[in-house]
């Protein structure tokens, strides 16, 4: 992920880079820090690997157009992705299919398909539209808080950025843009 690259992801989330460059520059070295990589040549470096469908919503993709009760029972609360993943689902199918709930973090995440579906084509144009969202929010909130770090002197205000810079669900705006990329990426 570099600066232009993440220019076009603001840019696509309707996001308010009044300033240009400097707050992107800023947010990716802040980014880098709060991951523990650095900026090569102004780019942030991240790991290739490849990342899971969570179970919930490969069940999901296996049971499209299956009759069944609308539920599908996981151990654990779903993570922030497979939220979005079965709001889009549920919005593009009209189903009441759910989850238990939501912790409201993010990991290591993909999307999966339901194929020979033109479901699939509606559900990730609403999951994309959903997730620009969340970005435009996060970064509105993160655009808030460095503007009310430049006016204190509290040093330790710096050392909680992550926790500031929420999208509503306890994820930092930084590790869900870094998660996001690595998942695109």
């Amino acid at each position: 992920l570099d600066s232009q690259e993440l220019k076009k992801i603001l840019e696509a989330a309707n996001c308010d880079i009044e300033d240009g460059n400097k707050s992107i520059n800023e947010f990716l070295n802040m980014l880098a820090k709060a991951h523990g990589t650095t900026l090569k040549e102004g780019r942030l470096e991240t790991e290739r690997v490849p990342f899971p469908i969570h179970c919930e919503c490969g069940l999901l993709a296996k049971m499209h157009g299956l009759p069944g009760i609308p539920y599908i029972g996981v151990s654990k609360l779903s993570c922030t992705f497979c939220d979005m993943f079965f709001q889009a689902y549920r919005d593009a199918t009209g189903s009441a299919i759910c989850t238990r709930g939501t912790h409201g973090q993010t990991s290591r995440w993909a999307c999966p398909t339901i194929d020979g579906s033109d479901v699939d084509q509606l559900i990730s144009k609403t999951l994309s539209a959903k997730l620009l969202i969340r970005i435009e929010s996060g970064w509105s909130t993160y655009r808030r808080s460095a503007l009310d770090l430049q006016s204190t002197t509290a040093t330790d205000e710096a050392n909680r950025w992550s926790n500031r810079w929420s999208l509503g669900d306890g994820e930092g705006v930084s590790a869900f843009v870094f998660r996001l990329h690595k998942d695109v990426g």
